[in-house]
């Protein structure tokens, strides 16, 4: 199960990050937002997870939806100043 789970993550984040490289975008928190949106969805669709996993999945979880409401953020204060 997680073999499986390794492997598609690796496969979604090479497509996204080539199709990401291939359209020119510069912006490290369109990167960190896919990488959240393509971690938090296959491990949600791959649980449940052995408990120590779970643990580490929680922490790595928090740390990028923290970096995604920043950058989030960034974006919106440059909008709006």
């Amino acid at each position: 199960m997680l073999k499986e789970l390794l492997v598609t993550q690796a496969v979604l984040y090479g497509i996204a990050y080539a199709f990401l490289a291939y359209l020119g975008v510069t912006n490290l928190g369109v990167y960190v937002t896919v990488t959240a949106l393509i971690y938090i969805t296959t491990v949600l669709v791959y649980s449940p997870l052995p408990r120590r996993l779970r643990i580490i999945n929680n922490i790595i979880t928090a740390a990028l939806i923290i970096a995604f409401i920043y950058f989030t953020t960034i974006k919106i204060i440059s909008i709006l100043a």
